[in-house]
């Protein structure tokens, strides 16, 4: 718009400098109202949408006008197909434009007119329909240059139907009358294949499958047997081919390959027979084996294992010139096959790149063997049940040598840590033992002197047996432990109810909690729930938890314990305050002699929740700590 402003503007600056040179004052002004009249005619042209709107619609009626001959000439045929085969009523988004062939029908008709203009021919189905027609689509290379008619799309919707005995109503009746028949051909088709398969059935129930033949047939490899069945499988196809009476020309419609189709199901029912016989006849020892065991067994894999054991043992020199020798030929063969135009060069190719599988095969197997040797040292640390990846590359001998050194580090730390824990239970049972013997001594010392009165001796004997049997309950703790282990201990098992058990256990201490001061809240579920287990053994991990609260858990506090049914396991929640600081991890607290309060301000042997876990374990169950602050929870769960 700027530079057609500017011509303007150059182009009567010049006229009017030379009317005002000749003092035509008149002409001046003419000049101007001509200028300005086109100036605001462009702005109107560039801003004016109905302006725009109006031109375009005026350079399009004109085009129309000038090629309507040419336009229709162009549309004929395809408007005459139409009218020729359908009804239809089209009216446009507007409703003001109509399209339709049915006489009486206009865009102030109803539905209900409109559907009975077009069911002239009864039986045939009114489509509603939906469309988008465009002037454009009737327009050529000079409408479409002008740039005319790009945006006079518009949607229509409406209905239609196909005449009676049109084209397209023929081939639609024929159709039709083509799928019933096909349909009961098919039906045919199955009714022949069940009648074959249940003919296989009882032919392979018969006593020829017995015969010598097929015996020998056992000891076929598999890959021969397989290629028997596919050479089987390609010549039923071959014959079904071979009868195919429509193969010289194409299928131009259902009637002409109806009867093919059933001559291909009765040859595919003889040919599933076939098939199957020699599936079930020569293949049945291998319905048990592995896939690996049925690789070993083919020839393939034989003749390969063969050539790859010479090649294995062969010296290096030797094996070295082979691959080498080898590579040039693939090398040589790739050549040729890129050089040479033929229409084997296909096979010739597959055949190469199988032949490269081979080596790689054999290298493979070469490897696998050097591998053996490096990873004997992995071997031998395979102490903790760690695994080794068997099938190793030569890529991964890096990876192999990087494990290998974990594990000897790890193999250290678990040394370390073994010897870290002998030491702290030599420390603890010393110390454990210690005590209650000191007072044996001190106090059997006390009863030998003579100025010791018989009340004090009686008192020092009570004294001497309490410590006796805190030292005799501590052994037996260890041993039991001890036992349990290592699996020394049988339980014996019998189902019960663990709800019960559990009741009973904290019925047995409700006096105790109630002297120091501690609320037991229980909760169970309605239905009781039973497993099988040793009750007696059970009964301890309940005493020892019980035990454990009336030590460690802070006087007037609640003691939370809940049984419940969860993943068909019983999972038994203890949860309390400890009146001491836990200073252990909770993982280290079922360790043998180890106390969440260190500073023994109870007695105690540090075996109650170590002999818990073994018992539990013992179930098949685990047992699981969690140590938040001050707050100790224990979760058991067992097997239902």
């Amino acid at each position: 718009m700027g530079t057609q402003l500017t011509d303007i503007q150059n182009q009567y600056q010049t006229k009017i400098d030379e009317a005002k040179a000749s003092k035509d004052n008149k002409r001046v002004e003419e000049l101007k109202k001509e200028k300005d009249k086109k100036i605001q005619a462009i702005i109107e042209n560039f801003t004016d949408d109905n302006v725009v709107k109006d031109k375009i619609i005026k350079e399009e009626k004109d085009y129309v006008e000038k090629n309507k001959k040419k336009i229709a000439e162009r549309i004929k045929f395809q408007v005459e197909d139409v009218n020729k085969n359908y009804r239809y009523f089209y009216k446009d988004e507007t409703g003001d434009v109509v399209l339709t062939n049915v006489l009486g029908l206009n865009k102030y008709s109803t539905k209900q007119e409109i559907l009975d203009g077009l069911s002239e021919d009864k039986g045939n189905k009114v489509m509603v329909d939906k469309a988008r027609g465009s002037i454009q689509s009737f327009g050529d290379a000079d409408s479409n240059s002008l740039g005319l008619f790009l945006n006079e799309g518009r949607d229509f919707e409406g209905y239609s139907v196909i005449k009676k005995d049109s084209v397209y109503d023929k081939r639609i009746q024929q159709g039709i009358r083509d799928k019933e028949r096909f349909s009961k051909l098919i039906w045919v088709g199955f009714l022949l294949m069940i009648i074959g398969v249940i003919t296989l059935f009882f032919y392979l129930q018969s006593d020829i499958i017995s015969g010598s033949l097929f015996a020998k047939g056992q000891r076929i490899p598999i890959d021969l047997k397989l290629l028997i069945f596919l050479v089987s499988g390609f010549f039923s196809a071959m014959i079904t081919e071979a009868i195919h009476p429509y193969n010289y020309g194409g299928l131009e419609n259902l009637q002409m390959y109806a009867v093919p189709i059933v001559l291909s199901i009765g040859l595919m029912t003889l040919s599933f027979m076939s098939l199957k016989l020699i599936w079930w006849q020569l293949l049945p020892k291998h319905k048990t084996q592995t896939g690996k065991e049925l690789v070993k067994s083919s020839l393939i894999y034989q003749v390969l294992n063969t050539v790859g054991n010479i090649f294995v043992k062969s010296p290096m020199a030797i094996k070295l010139l082979l691959v080498l020798c080898l590579l040039g030929v693939n090398a040589f063969v790739v050549l040729l096959i890129m050089t040479s135009f033929n229409y084997l060069n296909p096979i010739y190719l597959i055949l190469n790149l199988l032949f490269l599988a081979t080596e790689a095969w054999f290298l493979w197997k070469y490897s696998k063997v050097l591998m053996k040797l490096i990873k004997k040292p992995a071997e031998i640390l395979l102490s903790q049940e760690q695994k080794v990846n068997a099938e190793l590359s030569l890529a991964e001998l890096s990876h192999q040598l990087e494990q290998i050194d974990e594990m000897i580090q790890s193999s250290k730390k678990d040394s370390r840590q073994s010897e870290q824990l002998k030491t702290e239970l030599l420390t603890n049972v010393s110390h454990d033992l210690r005590t209650p013997l000191t007072s044996i001594i001190t106090y059997g010392e006390l009863l030998n002197q003579p100025k010791t009165t018989t009340e004090d001796q009686k008192k020092y004997v009570e004294i001497i047996n309490q410590k006796a049997k805190r030292m005799k309950h501590l052994i037996d703790d260890l041993f039991e432990v001890t036992k349990m282990n290592n699996g020394e201990i049988i339980l014996e098992k019998s189902e019960v109810n663990l709800s019960q058990l559990l009741q009973q256990s904290v019925s047995e201490y409700s006096e105790e909690l109630k002297e120091h001061d501690l609320k037991m809240v229980f909760n169970k579920p309605e239905k009781d729930l039973y497993a099988t287990i040793d009750g007696e053994r059970m009964w301890r991990v309940f005493d020892n938890l019980l035990v454990n609260v009336l030590k460690y858990a802070m006087p007037n506090t609640r003691v939370y314990l809940k049984i419940e049914e969860q993943h068909k396991q019983a999972r038994i929640e203890l949860k309390n305050i400890s009146e001491y600081e836990l200073n252990e991890n909770a993982k280290d607290l079922v360790e043998k002699f180890k106390r969440g309060d260190s500073s023994r301000h109870t007695e105690g042997s540090g075996l109650g929740l170590a002999i818990v876990n073994s018992i539990v374990v013992l179930h098949n169950g685990q047992m699981a700590i969690d140590v938040d602050g001050d707050m100790f929870k224990i979760v058991i769960r067992l097997p239902l």
